[in-house]
């Protein structure tokens, strides 16, 4: 199904114009995703080769994810932790945006790699406290991290959600394919070297 955004904001089914809810539409990409997924692994074993994403259903704190194995196949340290040590000693890094990195590292939710303070997406006005920058400081430096693929804002509402890069930094082997699908052609995404 193609969903589209019409000029009002409301989402709707691109072949039938039926309107449809922000969750309606998740679903339905969600589903299509994880479908294409599972059909181009068949279609990769059925070739004799070996798919580098799968993904899996799985359980945690009573909430169903579809997650993906991001590091299959790989030594932890040589592609996650060496991809996030060269953006920090990157010269063209700001200090404001090393200090959004070490500030923000320690919210990073398992398994879908958002930033979450007490349970609860961020408000600008928490970030501005836990970074002690003033709103255009902060604002610039995300600008500057979502260009050095380190981090990316997603809105939900009034929100916007910022997601830590799952191949810089990741709480597990495994991440939300939501995520998953926001960096997938990632420059530190180590299946895309």
């Amino acid at each position: 199904m193609t969903i589209k955004k019409l000029q009002d904001g409301r989402l709707a089914d691109g072949e039938t114009g039926e309107l449809i809810t922000k969750a309606e539409a998740e679903d339905i990409i969600h589903e299509e995703a994880l479908s294409n997924t599972d059909e181009k692994n068949k279609e990769l074993f059925d070739l004799g080769l070996r798919p580098n994403i799968t993904t899996k259903i799985t359980r945690l704190r009573g909430q169903d994810y579809t997650t993906v194995k991001i590091k299959k196949g790989f030594v932890f340290n040589k592609a996650f932790r060496e991809g996030l040590k060269c953006v920090i000693k990157n010269d063209g890094l700001s200090k404001n945006a090393r200090c959004i990195i070490g500030t923000l590292i320690g919210f990073v939710t398992f398994p879908t790699n958002a930033i979450k303070v007490d349970g609860k997406y961020p408000e600008v006005d928490d970030l501005l406290d836990l970074t002690g920058m003033s709103q255009a400081t902060y604002k610039d430096t995300l600008n500057e991290l979502e260009s050095h693929e380190v981090l990316k804002r997603v809105r939900d509402g009034h929100l916007s959600v910022i997601y830590f890069n799952p191949f810089l930094v990741c709480g597990g082997s495994i991440v939300a394919l939501e995520t998953y699908l926001l960096f997938k052609d990632s420059v530190y995404n180590p299946h895309n070297v």
